[in-house]
Order: structure tokens, then C-alpha cells, then sequence
């Protein structure tokens, strides 16, 4: 059973993880992170969030190539997942935009704006 107010951060940079951190632990989230694909793959089955915020552009596996081992997993398949991305390459974001259960969100990003989106998806 996934816990709605977990919520998974991959990312390969700190600052970020604990930018997203600081925004949503006030707001009663618990965040789990992880640095890469594998081991975001690898919490995402432990824990079972109810919402993974995924870096697209990542080393050991970038966030498309992670999204698509986590819908295949029956343990994963439901957790919702909200991408963030530094580029507005429009091949990635019609990509994204198509995936279901999902949302896009450009780096650098609006505190409030997280929140509703990530309230959108739990």
C-alpha cells in the first residue's frame, strides 16, 4: 500500500533533492531521495510513494528510461510521477506531455507551483 504523503525525489543534484525537501516536508510530505535511476527504482519498490518527482537528464539511466522500468512493475505502475527537466527540448516535452499519470515541470520552478502540481497528482 503506497503512502500519499511519501514522496520519491531522483535526482542527480543535491541541491535540488533538498530545495524539493525543504518545500514540501512544511507541507506534511515525508521525501525520500535518490541520486540515479537504479537506486530511485530500487526505493520507488521499497517504500511505494504516492508520488515520484523525477530529473529527466540523469546519470545511470535518465527519468524516461526509469519511468518506463517503473510502470512495468505492478508494485510501481500506479505512483503517479511528476518529471522536471532544465531543457525545452519540445521532443522530450511531447514525449512527456503523452505519458499517462503524469506531469511536466521546468527547472527553475515556482515553490507554489510544486505544490499544486504535486497536489494535483496524489
Amino acid at each position: 500500500m503506497s503512502d500519499s504523503k511519501a514522496v520519491l525525489v531522483v535526482d542527480d543534484e543535491p541541491n535540488m533533492i533538498n530545495l524539493i525537501r525543504e518545500i514540501l516536508t512544511p507541507e506534511g510530505y515525508h521525501v525520500f531521495s535518490a541520486m540515479d535511476a537504479l537506486q530511485g527504482l530500487m526505493t520507488a519498490q521499497r517504500e511505494r510513494p504516492g508520488l515520484i518527482i523525477l530529473d529527466v537528464n540523469m546519470p545511470a539511466g535518465g527519468g524516461l528510461a526509469l519511468y518506463e522500468r517503473l510502470k512495468v512493475s505492478s508494485l510501481t505502475e500506479p505512483i503517479p510521477v511528476l518529471f522536471l527537466t532544465g531543457t525545452a527540448k519540445s521532443d522530450i516535452r511531447d514525449k512527456i506531455e503523452k505519458l499517462p499519470n503524469s506531469l511536466l515541470m521546468f527547472k527553475p520552478f515556482n515553490p507554489s507551483a510544486l505544490l499544486e502540481k504535486v497536489q494535483k497528482l496524489i
